[in-house]
Parts: C-alpha cells; sequence; structure tokens
C-alpha cells in the first residue's frame, strides 16, 4: 500500500537520510518534501499524506508557526523530529492535539517503526 510521507526539514542531509530510513521501514512510500512551514502549507493545500514529520527550527516558517497556521485544517498524525532535547519544547508539543509525539534526530528504523 502506497503512503504519502511529508518530511518538513530544511536540512538536505537529514533529508537523504530520513528519505533512506522511510523508504525502508515503508517500502513503496512516497516521500513528500517541505523545506519550511510555508511550503509544507502549501502542499498541504494539494496533498493530504498520511503522515508529517516536522522539523521545529527552520527559516521562513518554522515548526511552531506552522502548527498554528495548520490548526484549522484536517491533518495527519504530526510528529515533531528534532535534534532539541529541551523538555519545554518536548512539554509545548505534547500539548498540541496534532502532534502526536516528538522524535530526536537522527532518525532510525527504531524511532519510525509503527508511526503507519
Amino acid at each position: 500500500m502506497s503512503r504519502d510521507i511529508l518530511l518538513v526539514d530544511d536540512d538536505e542531509i537529514f533529508i537523504l537520510t530520513a528519505s533512506v530510513v522511510l523508504k525502508k521501514a515503508y517500502p513503496g512510500s512516497n516521500i513528500l518534501i517541505a523545506k519550511n512551514g510555508e511550503e509544507a502549507l502549501k502542499l498541504l493545500d494539494k496533498q493530504s499524506p498520511d503522515l508529517i514529520l516536522l522539523d521545529l527550527n527552520m527559516p521562513i516558517m518554522d515548526g511552531w508557526d506552522f502548527l498554528s497556521a495548520a490548526a484549522n485544517k484536517p491533518l495527519p498524525p504530526i510528529f515533531i523530529v528534532s535534534s532539541s532535547v529541551d523538555p519545554k519544547e518536548k512539554e509545548k508539543a505534547s500539548a498540541m492535539k496534532q502532534v502526536k509525539g516528538f522524535i530526536e534526530k537522527p532518525l532510525d528504523a527504531k524511532k519510525i517503526v509503527g508511526l503507519l
């Protein structure tokens, strides 16, 4: 079954490695890429992914601003993927109904099993 996974991150190396990990964990999945929250919002107007993996720190529109801007849109499960280990960020993320979890970078198969 083909699934669409939206990866929202501005780090090219992370996008490359995460795409490989996601393709191995979910063969046949389609990886959609947005480099910031603004690109992700535009993409959501055209497509409905099954899962969103969202970085917090990005230029133009960060992950928090994306979550605020998309609050009234029908969204799939969102997992924050961040290198931040700040407990306040984890707490803030867990308080948002559309956020289903917080995954620390780097991404590996163990961390994403069962997300879809």
